[in-house]
């Protein structure tokens, strides 16, 4: 019923090339469709020509949606089809896309919105032609029409969040929740690009050693080979290694074939973020960490091991069809090893760890009448800098105001 309005703002673009004065209909919208109707109309001349802008943006909107949904659910295509479909035969969409109206750069601006955050979420790292393409569809929806401002703002949240990127979390929540040793609690942080999405994958393979031992693994190759060659660039016996892997069924094979090969095995019922760690510091008494683990885990791990030197490799778990084409549509291959480098390109990777319950590389906290101690690691990749902190938690503060701080009102 507005098409009339639409068109005039049209028309005082073609034929005057300037904005409507404040007293014209429709003059508060944003003027990029409007902009381009006022180039139909003075190639063409026709008024009438001016609809085919929004046909092409209806058309454009199908696709994108399309997109969009396969980008979702890469392995369904019956269901990208049917998401086109239902948007395609709506019949305000069927109406509108044949009127000069902006709904339809709306609706397309939307479209590419949630296609790019879609995109920005499932990329493993922030690259310049992501972020260029993200700031063109961004401020073109702003020049569209202001019910599609929220998902540029959206965009704009998310690849700020993204760009840098941190991790952080507890190794070893269940052994928290059983007062068990070893849970730490860690962060990682790095430039932006530093640390790259992961594959969409629950868990991956991983090996991890110190940096004697750097260089010598290849998680492609057997667990046989691999402690060798480990054995040979620390100048020890296999019999002389210890192997840490996580306690589980799925590695009751690769368990009977490290204890074959003559090295010892210590077993931990969760926490191989800690256990990448001891392999990666000496003395720890663990020189290889070894098994299938956390994807979220591996990348904090091969965050410390950047930090302190050492190396860890990755490579997909790929349980079903389905999680290989994820997998394949985030631009991974499911059967290529990943290094530490390609999780963690960033040269500006810092990590913070504190132990929780004690034991491995850490003290945990030790609480006493009014305050708390804590023992943690800060480690820089950039300039392999290692310190350990001891902190005290109040120990200066009289006992009521360290509870006062403890259980504010």
């Amino acid at each position: 019923p507005d098409e009339l309005a639409h068109l005039s703002y049209v028309s005082n673009l073609a034929l005057h090339l300037q904005l409507p004065l404040a007293h014209t209909a429709e003059k508060q919208q944003p003027p990029l469709f409007y902009l381009l109707g006022a180039a139909v109309l003075r190639v063409t001349g026709d008024p009438r020509a001016v609809r085919y802008v929004s046909v092409a943006c209806g058309i454009a909107t199908v696709l994108v949606v399309y997109a969009a949904a396969r980008r979702l659910f890469p392995t369904r295509a019956l269901l990208a089809v049917g998401a086109a479909a239902l948007f395609a035969f709506l019949p305000e969409v069927q109406y509108l896309s044949g009127a000069v109206t902006d709904d339809s750069l709306a609706w397309l601006m939307g479209a590419l919105l949630v296609l790019m955050l879609i995109h920005v979420l499932q990329q493993r790292t922030m690259t310049r032609w992501t972020l260029l393409t993200a700031g063109v569809v961004a401020g073109a929806a702003l020049l569209t029409k202001e019910t599609v401002w929220v998902l540029a703002a959206l965009l704009v949240v998310v690849i700020t969040v993204k760009a840098r990127r941190r991790l952080l979390g507890v190794d070893g929540v269940s052994l928290v929740a059983r007062g068990l040793t070893q849970a730490l609690s860690i962060a990682a942080s790095a430039e932006p690009g530093g640390i790259v999405q992961p594959p969409p994958v629950a868990y991956m393979h991983k090996i991890a050693v110190g940096p004697a031992a750097r260089g010598s693994v290849d998680i492609s190759d057997t667990p046989e080979n691999n402690l060798r060659r480990v054995a040979f660039a620390m100048d020890v016996h296999v019999r002389d290694l210890t192997v840490c892997m996580l306690d589980r069924p799925r590695h009751l094979a690769l368990l009977e074939r490290v204890r074959e090969m003559g090295a010892r095995v210590a077993l931990i019922s969760d926490g191989d973020i800690g256990a990448a760690m001891m392999a990666a510091v000496p003395g720890s008494g663990v020189d290889v960490m070894l098994g299938a683990g956390g994807t979220r885990e591996a990348v904090l791990a091969a965050c410390a091991l950047r930090c302190l030197g050492g190396e860890l490799q990755c490579r997909p778990w790929v349980r079903h069809e389905e999680e290989a084409a994820a997998v394949r549509a985030a631009g991974f291959d499911p059967e290529a090893p990943m290094s530490m480098d390609a999780l963690v390109p960033g040269s500006g990777v810092a990590v913070a760890v504190t132990g929780v319950t004690g034991g491995g590389l850490l003290r945990g906290v030790l609480y006493h009448n009014w305050w708390a101690e804590t023992h943690s690691m800060v480690m820089r990749a950039r300039s392999g800098t290692l310190r350990e902190i001891s902190t005290k938690h109040h120990v200066a503060l009289r006992p009521e105001d360290a509870r006062g701080l403890r259980n504010p009102r």
